[in-house]
């Protein structure tokens, strides 16, 4: 006998967008989402912790930081000029290059005007279409892994050393504001 397999869902996931990192053979991916009710903590209706993963195998693992906590899915309730989400890639390769890609922005109702910021390097990337970012782990990064990626909304494409200490620049539209 064939037994039919029930499909929970069907379509896309509304507000939705996968964060992909492939390098040295492998890939790996976490998820970002807007969904009302979830906040920027651990929300267990909403988000998933990032199994644990034996840091002797080869392969890179990505994942966002709430908190402390690391996540494969992290909700948002919203995305405001406040939000800040760190992107950790864990067990890289010295000498290996690494793209970070985008996906699923069309699931969004209107543009949530992210950008990915590489601290290390001082660069950005407007969050748009199907974007991606590709560097080469060196061995000489000055950055912690859980500070030198993060994904912010409405900050412009400006180099990290431009920016005062304590500064925060927010766009929508037409509008900029920069808050010191």
């Amino acid at each position: 006998t064939t037994l039919g397999a029930t499909f929970f869902r069907e379509g896309t996931i509304p507000d939705l967008m996968r964060i992909t990192v492939q390098g040295g053979g492998f890939s790996d991916e976490a998820v970002l989402r807007k969904r009302i009710g979830a906040t920027a903590e651990f929300d267990g209706q909403y988000d998933a912790f990032k199994f644990p993963f034996d840091s002797t195998a080869a392969h890179v693992k990505i994942y966002t930081l709430a908190g402390t906590s690391r996540m494969a899915i992290n909700s948002f309730g919203s995305f405001s000029c406040e939000t800040k989400v760190p992107v950790v890639l864990d067990n890289t390769t010295t000498g290996t290059s690494y793209t970070i890609g985008f996906s699923g922005l069309e699931t969004f109702n209107e543009d949530p005007n992210l950008y990915f910021f590489d601290a290390e390097l001082g660069k950005s990337v407007k969050i748009e279409g199907s974007p991606s970012y590709t560097f080469t782990i060196t061995g000489s990064e000055s950055l912690d892994p859980e500070q030198r990626f993060f994904i912010t909304v409405g900050l412009p494409a400006v180099a990290i050393d431009n920016f005062v200490k304590g500064a925060d620049i927010c766009e929508s539209g037409t509008e900029a504001v920069i808050q010191i």
